[in-house]
């Protein structure tokens, strides 16, 4: 509550009005701001109920904290504004200082009487965390979840839908290896082909599995025939085919422990692996 206009000095009652009005809508009587000049004007029902924060300067001088300011109490006031020319450390500029008279529990009366407590912010709904069963799927064949009941309690609610897609991924690499091993394909071979961009563009590997005219899987021309898993147009002279098959290697096993100390090194090269030492469950290796 602030203090009266001009036009409304010799009118008081607006002052009860306001202040009914507050108490109404929110069931706090207001504190009433109010010149010490114009203290006579605010009719005494509303001083019975509210609180005076009364403003009256001994000058304008820069001032800082005074525990007794000039005229402290004079009013009876709840709260004394006693200078709007106050300094204080951390902010550069000319602030009004008050004075509460009173302790913290009459303070929680005038702000908050009922003492009702403040309903907490209803929090906003989180989107429930995205899964990425792929990424969870690519992670259980690789053997980091384990098997059987470790793997179950590891994966918790998202065992089924990631073991879908385990046994999907199986199945098409033995389905693959199977297909591999029977089929035959033929590509005629076009300007500026290569061996690994024919083998790239049909998904069929390794590039060995071919079998080429000239017999030599780096000499092709324009127009030949070349075949996978199969013969080739002309009689070729170049070594048999191979990387024909495939194994999908299992939890627990090695590459040497698959195909043995001799046979190892050939399948490495026959698959790229930089590291013979490093396959994982899944993988699918041409032999």
């Amino acid at each position: 509550m602030t203090s009266p206009t001009k036009r409304h000095q010799s009118h008081s009652n607006w002052i009860r009005v306001f202040v009914n009005r507050v108490h109404e809508r929110t069931g706090v009587w207001p504190l009433g701001y109010v010149s010490a000049a114009f203290i006579p004007q605010i009719p005494a029902d509303v001083r019975a109920n509210c609180g005076l924060w009364v403003a009256q300067y001994a000058n304008n001088n820069p001032t800082g904290w005074q525990p007794r300011p000039w005229n402290y109490g004079k009013y009876g006031e709840a709260m004394r504004q006693y200078t709007s020319n106050g300094r204080i450390n951390g902010y550069n500029g000319p602030l009004d200082l008050n004075y509460f008279r009173g302790i913290r529990e009459q303070w929680d009366k005038y702000a908050n009487p009922s003492k009702t407590a403040k309903p907490s912010p209803t929090p906003a709904p989180q989107p429930a965390p995205s899964v990425d069963y792929e990424a969870l799927a690519t992670a259980t064949i690789r053997g980091d979840y384990g098997n059987g009941e470790a793997r179950k309690a590891a994966l918790g609610a998202n065992y089924g839908p990631v073991m879908r897609i385990v046994n999907q991924r199986l199945d098409r690499s033995a389905a693959y290896a199977t297909a591999a091993s029977t089929r035959s394909v033929s590509v005629t071979v076009r300007s500026g082909d290569t061996m690994s961009g024919i083998a790239k563009r049909t998904g069929l590997w390794p590039v060995t599995a071919w079998s080429v005219p000239s017999g030599n899987i780096n000499l092709i021309y324009p127009g030949n025939v070349v075949t996978y898993q199969g013969a080739a147009t002309a009689a070729s002279s170049g070594s048999a085919a191979t990387g024909g098959r495939v194994h999908v290697v299992k939890s627990g096993e090695t590459l040497s422990g698959i195909f043995g100390a001799n046979g190892c090194q050939r399948v490495a090269q026959l698959n790229n692996l930089a590291n013979p030492n490093l396959i994982y469950p899944g993988q699918r290796l041409r032999y």
